[in-house]
């Protein structure tokens, strides 16, 4: 898609996404950070599409993943940042580490006794 259709599309859709997102957070400052992350992935999308037939299930489906991983973060402390090529994965120190850890263990046992 060319730029500017994608300018003025996302322009329209801002609106919007910014109520999904206050919805589903029901706190202002974290609807501004979840919003702009689903505007900036369905920026980069619209970017990268050729045709899309349509529009709304296209930015709601998007809004929902994005949504799912803010989600995953909120639950499991983890972020995840970008740095160059790929994305690297940084676990804060909480209560909620621990299960992640312990998760990650029972996951490399399993690996370990399918080998």
């Amino acid at each position: 898609m060319e730029k500017q259709i994608a300018d003025k599309k996302i322009f329209e859709y801002r609106d919007r996404i910014f109520g999904f997102a206050l919805e589903k957070v029901h706190n202002i400052d974290e609807a501004a950070e979840l919003a702009s992350d689903i505007v900036y992935e369905v920026y980069r999308s619209f970017l990268n599409a050729d045709t899309i037939a349509n529009f709304d299930g296209y930015v709601y489906r998007i809004a929902r993943n994005v949504w799912a991983k803010y989600l995953y973060k909120l639950e499991t402390g983890r972020r995840f940042e970008y740095a160059g090529d790929f994305y690297e994965l940084e676990i804060e120190s909480t209560e909620e580490s621990e299960k992640v850890r312990k998760k990650e263990a029972e996951e490399t046992i399993a690996l370990l006794k399918k080998e």
